[in-house]
């Protein structure tokens, strides 16, 4: 975002031209980033670090980076899968690890 400057010597004159167009790109940066209608913040690309908190997030795909490697979840859901199948062929094993199988 480019924002106009203000100098003392068009101090009094521009400033509220400036102040106006300056207000004007925020709103629209902010009308692009919220969705009123809907309540939701809207973004196509975020990078976050550190912690995010949130009780419910919906996603298409979610891409896990590890060591410099993409993954994305389904791809992670995928393999696990299939190293249950593996496991459970091998053992005869069908309990599940979420209740403590295994």
């Amino acid at each position: 975002m480019d924002f106009k400057e203000l100098s003392i010597k068009n101090f009094m004159g521009d400033l509220p031209r400036i102040i106006n167009e300056n207000f004007a790109k925020l709103a629209k940066f902010l009308g692009n980033l919220y969705d009123e209608e809907n309540e939701r913040l809207v973004a196509r690309n975020v990078e976050a670090e550190g912690e995010v908190t949130a009780n419910t997030v919906n996603v298409n795909n979610l891409i896990i980076k590890v060591n410099g490697k993409d993954y994305s979840l389904a791809q992670v859901i995928e393999k696990l899968e299939r190293l249950e199948d593996k496991v459970e062929t091998l053992t005869g094993d069908a309990s599940d690890p979420a209740d403590g199988g295994y």
